[in-house]
């Protein structure tokens, strides 16, 4: 809830997820293929990169843009608050109602709890 409330408060933040999931989704997805089915090469000043090279450029814009807008802020602390509501939740949950009985789906046999 604090990503979406960061990000809706934050424009800047909306706008470098949605260049970033724009740039990924080119290069691992909707890059152009050739006529065998081969990727088209991407070319950068007459240069043509590598995969390694693409992903590795992709990988730094992505670094730059998360500290200029302050991206890692929000996604540590969507992390930590959803370990938190997680955590509790599995404190709280009970497992006693997952007991079943075997004859309540047709078998024959009903389930023996075993005692500890």
């Amino acid at each position: 809830m604090s990503a979406v409330a960061s990000i809706v408060t934050n424009p800047s933040l909306l706008v470098s997820l949605i260049l970033l999931a724009v740039g990924w989704t080119f290069l691992l997805f909707k890059r152009p293929r050739a006529t065998d089915g081969a990727l088209v090469p991407v070319a950068v000043g007459g240069r043509t990169l590598s995969d390694f090279e693409q992903k590795a450029g992709m990988g730094g814009v992505t670094i730059l843009l998360m500290l200029i807008t302050g991206l890692t802020g929000t996604i540590f602390a969507s992390l930590g608050l959803s370990v938190f509501v997680v955590g509790g939740h599995a404190s709280l949950h009970r497992t006693d109602m997952h007991e079943v009985d075997a004859t309540d789906f047709g078998g024959e046999f009903a389930v023996v709890e075993q005692q500890a």
